[in-house]
C-alpha cells in the first residue's frame, strides 16, 4: 500500500478526535487521474465528513507551486508516479499561518497534531 491511503487513514482518525471547527484538507498530486467523482469516492472510503475535510485538486502547476512555495514541501516528478510527493502533515491557523509540520510516519506525530490542534481550535 502507498503512503495516500496511510495517511488518509491518520486524517481521518484525526477527523474522528477533532472538534468540528477544525478543517483537513487534502491535495491530490494528481489532478489527471484524481478527478471529481475520484476524489468523492475516495473520501467517502475514510468516511470524509465533506462540511470540514475538503479534497482538492487544480492543475498540476499550480498544485506544485502551492506546496512547494506555499507549504515549503517537496513535490516532483516522478517516473515511477505521477508525482512523488511528501507525506508531512502541516497545521495551519485560522489566519493562514504555518504552524508546524508533522511526520506522519509516526505515531507520536498523530498525538503531537492532535495536541497542537485542539490547542488552536481553544483560541
Amino acid at each position: 500500500m502507498g503512503p495516500c491511503p496511510i495517511l488518509t487513514s491518520r486524517l481521518a482518525r484525526l477527523q474522528e478526535n477533532l472538534p468540528e471547527n477544525v478543517k483537513l484538507v487534502t491535495f491530490t498530486v494528481d489532478p489527471n487521474s484524481d478527478t471529481l467523482p475520484a476524489l468523492l469516492r475516495y473520501g467517502k472510503r475514510f468516511n470524509a465528513d465533506f462540511d470540514r475535510w475538503y479534497f482538492v485538486r487544480g492543475q498540476e502547476g499550480e498544485l506544485k507551486r502551492l506546496l512547494n512555495q506555499g507549504f515549503q514541501l517537496a513535490m516532483s516528478d516522478n517516473s515511477n508516479s505521477p508525482m512523488a510527493h511528501t507525506t508531512k502533515l502541516v497545521l495551519v491557523d485560522q489566519a493562514g499561518k504555518i504552524r508546524s509540520y508533522y511526520d506522519s510516519d509516526f505515531a507520536d506525530s498523530f498525538t503531537a497534531v492532535l495536541k497542537d490542534a485542539l490547542a488552536l481550535a481553544k483560541k
